[in-house]
Order: structure tokens, then sequence, then C-alpha cells
């Protein structure tokens, strides 16, 4: 029996997995730079390593769940179905993000570190915060990555429209219901939290 390798599939879940590292890795060094220093260094540390560890799982989870929302919803829509190509474009789409976390992760270590030593001189929390607020590197960096994020989302429209031969309305309200139902459940969660 010969195993057949899809080198489309394996390369799209490489750029997902080396995204997801990065970003945790990120979360890591943030946790770093930034510890919990009304807690002990163990548990600091201990909060520090499984907030990286769910970064990297949230990262890779949401690509499974992004494939898989999207090709419920193309169900419902009557879409030409193809599941392992969907997949692949996805994971393809996730490649803007990889970059982003490149450059993101590059310029941390600068930033990190001016933002450290005001932490550390025990400077007021709300300072910093204003500091970050105004600081050009940092809001360009959100907003690349807030692009990044988007472009997930546009590509994953457009793989639905061309893949399963969506309307480009179709398509949309794939990605769209989905998130309106999110949306809902949290600001419900959010009430029921008040209460």
């Amino acid at each position: 029996m010969k195993l057949k390798v899809n080198f489309n599939l394996v390369l799209s879940i490489f750029i997902v997995l080396l995204c997801s590292i990065v970003l945790g890795l990120m979360k890591y060094e943030f946790g770093i730079y930034f510890p919990l220093s009304n807690y002990s260094s163990e548990f600091s540390t201990l909060i520090n390593n499984a907030n990286a560890i769910l970064t990297s799982i949230f990262v890779f989870v949401s690509f499974l769940l992004i494939g898989s929302v999207a090709h419920l919803m193309a169900m419902v829509f009557d879409g030409q179905l193809s599941f392992k190509n969907l997949f692949i474009h996805i994971g393809y789409g996730f490649l803007p993000l990889l970059i982003v976390s490149f450059v993101i992760y590059y310029f941390s270590h600068e930033i990190f570190y001016k933002y450290a030593l005001l932490y550390e001189n025990d400077h007021n929390i709300s300072l910093i915060k204003s500091y970050i607020e105004k600081d050009n590197m940092i809001q360009l960096l959100k907003l690349l990555n807030l692009s990044a994020q988007l472009f997930i989302l546009s590509w994953t429209i457009y793989g639905l429209r061309k893949i399963y031969r969506l309307s480009i309305f179709k398509a949309m309200m794939c990605i769209i219901i989905p998130l309106l139902l999110i949306f809902v459940f949290i600001q419900l969660s959010n009430i029921t939290i008040v209460r």
C-alpha cells in the first residue's frame, strides 16, 4: 500500500503550525518582560508557559474552526464541497499572518526592552499604557496584525467562492453568520456575568 502525501496540504498545515509557534514565542517573551509581579516567580513562570502554549494551540484551533465552520456553512448554501482544498486554501491564507508575526517578533525585543525599563522602575502602569498607546511602532504592528487577520477572513471568502462555487453573497454569509453568532454569544455572556 502506497502512502500518498498531498504536498499542498502539508505545506498549508506547516504554515499554520509555524505561525502558531511564533505567536506562542511572542506571548512567552511578553510574559518574561512583564511578569506577574504580585505572585511568586514559580507561579508567574507557570502562567507564562501556559499562556504561550494556549496561544499556539488557539492559532491552530482557529485554523481548524474557520475551515470546519466555513465548510458547514457552505453545505447550508449548497456549495460544491471540497473540504481538503478549502483547508489548503485557508492554510495559505495564514502566510501574511506568519510574515507579520516574524516582523513583530523581530521588533518586539526593542519594544519590550523599552517598556520593561519603565515597568522595572515602578512607573505607573496607566502611564506605561499611555506610552504604549502613543507609540507609533506598536500602533503600526497592531495595524499589520489586524490586516493579516482580516486577510484570512477575506481569503476564506474568496476560497469559498472559487472552490465551492458560491456567489460572493453566499460566501460572505458563510463567514459573517458565524461571526455574528459568536458576537451575540459573547454579548449575552457579558450580560450574564454582569448580573
